[in-house]
C-alpha cells in the first residue's frame, strides 16, 4: 500500500523539479544573452540598454509599427542602436502578451529598424511562412517574396 502512494508522490516532485529547473535554465540564458549583447556594444561602441523602461522616446519614434499596437504588457528590452552613415539602426527584443487565462499566449521577437532621415521605405516585416495565412494575405493584397536560389528562406 505504502508504494502506491509513494510512486504517485516521486512522479509529481520529480516534475517539479523539472519545472524549477527549465524556469532557472532560460531566465540563466537570458541573463547569459543581455550580457553578451552589453560586452558586444561595449566592443563595438554601441549604446545599449538593458529594457525600455523611462525611453519615452522609443515609442515616440517608433510607436507607429504595427509591432507596436498589438497585445498589452508590451516590454522592448536588450536593445542595441549605432549610427551608419546616415541611418540609425536599432535592434531589439520584444514581447507582448495577448488572450487571457488559458487563451493566453506571450510573444517574444528579436527585430531589427533601421531609421533614415529624409527616406521613407515601405514597413514590411519577415516571419517564417504560415501557408494558410499567407494564402489568405495574397488574397488581400499581401506579397509574398521567394528565392529560388535559397530554398529554406522561401
Amino acid at each position: 500500500m505504502e508504494t502506491e502512494i509513494l510512486v504517485p508522490v516521486l512522479v509529481f516532485f520529480c516534475l517539479i523539479g523539472f519545472v524549477v529547473a527549465l524556469v532557472f535554465w532560460a531566465k540563466r540564458a537570458s541573463k547569459k544573452r543581455a550580457g553578451d549583447l552589453l560586452t558586444l556594444s561595449q566592443e563595438q561602441g554601441y549604446s545599449y540598454q538593458s529594457n525600455d523602461q523611462n525611453d519615452e522616446k522609443f515609442y515616440m519614434r517608433y510607436g507607429f509599427f504595427r509591432l507596436f499596437t498589438v497585445g498589452r504588457s508590451r516590454t522592448a528590452f536588450n536593445i542595441i542602436s549605432f549610427q551608419e552613415d546616415d541611418r540609425t539602426v536599432t535592434v531589439f527584443d520584444y514581447t507582448y502578451t495577448t488572450g487571457s487565462g488559458k487563451s493566453k499566449s506571450t510573444q517574444t521577437s528579436t527585430n531589427i529598424i533601421v531609421h533614415q532621415d529624409n527616406r521613407h521605405y515601405p514597413h514590411f516585416f519577415i516571419r517564417r511562412q504560415i501557408a494558410v495565412f499567407d494564402f489568405l494575405g495574397k488574397i488581400f493584397g499581401g506579397q509574398d517574396i521567394n528565392y529560388d536560389e535559397d530554398e529554406e528562406f522561401s
